[in-house]
């Protein structure tokens, strides 16, 4: 996160955020209008700007209740591309829970299924649910498999992979328990090889799970993730209503504050 950041030209931003190299960089600044938010966040990937995404919107949301010294069980609002995402902090301000936009959903285009899995060295017999891409502000496909062995062996051809889905994050997912799930989330198009969690994929793959009789209603599910990049993680993800009628998406998680620094331009 890089404070007071969200008012650098949009070139000086996009240069941070290649040269430091994470999944996604934050820059904050103050809020468009009073009513927009406490705080005004823009999010790039090493290539582009996102409107949206999960785990640096609960990062940043602890890095400036930290900074702001608010006592934890606080709520900020994040200003994003998508528009305002409050996130309740939890009692210590170590975490929280953010209320992401409730997703659309759409079936894979059938002319591309062969080609999607053939990019990911998927065999179709392992997919256990229809692959269907669903979009918060931020597109995600999913491909739920059989087990969490054939999640750990995917072997994508990133090249293949980004010329088959471009502008959209693909995770191959499979269930570990009742309540609990392992992904691995690929988007080569947006300069991010493999990712360590993707909050915004995290809502989204709980409400996928529901629609096929995956996830039961009302079941918090805990999701792994980056195990697979030396960097394991772990994400909560609940759906308030039924699949035919969603009343919310909520994920969360928990952010550790590791360094400041100091940033010339």
């Amino acid at each position: 996160m890089v404070l007071d950041g969200a008012a650098l030209p949009d070139d000086r931003r996009q240069a941070v955020a290649a040269e430091f190299g994470f999944s996604e960089t934050t820059f904050t600044g103050p809020p468009s209008h009073p009513t927009a938010g406490d705080v005004r966040v823009r999010i790039h990937t090493p290539l582009l700007e996102l409107p949206f995404a999960g785990h640096p919107t609960l990062g940043t949301a602890v890095a400036v209740a930290a900074e702001r010294a608010l006592p934890g069980g606080s709520v900020l609002t994040l200003e994003l591309g998508v528009g305002g995402v409050p996130v309740e902090l939890d009692a210590d301000g170590g975490g929280g829970w953010m209320r992401q936009p409730v997703p659309t959903v759409a079936v894979w285009p059938a002319d591309r299924h062969g080609a999607l899995l053939a990019a990911l060295g998927l065999d179709p017999s392992v997919v256990v649910a229809p692959v269907e891409r669903y979009d918060n502000g931020v597109p995600h496909a999913f491909v739920v498999v059989s087990s969490p062995d054939v999640v750990a062996g995917c072997t994508p051809d990133l090249g293949a992979l980004g010329a088959v889905a471009p502008g959209c994050g693909v995770s191959v997912c499979a269930i570990t328990g009742e309540t609990a799930a392992v992904t691995r989330m690929f988007h080569p198009s947006a300069g991010v090889a493999e990712d360590a969690a993707t909050g915004s994929a995290a809502g989204p793959l709980a409400l996928h799970l529901l629609r096929h009789g995956l996830l039961s209603p009302g079941r918090e599910l805990a999701i792994d993730q980056g195990a697979a990049i030396g960097r394991p993680s772990r994400l909560l993800a609940r759906v308030e209503g039924l699949p035919d009628a969603v009343a919310a998406v909520a994920v969360g998680g928990r952010a550790v504050i590791v360094g400041t620094g100091e940033l010339r331009l």
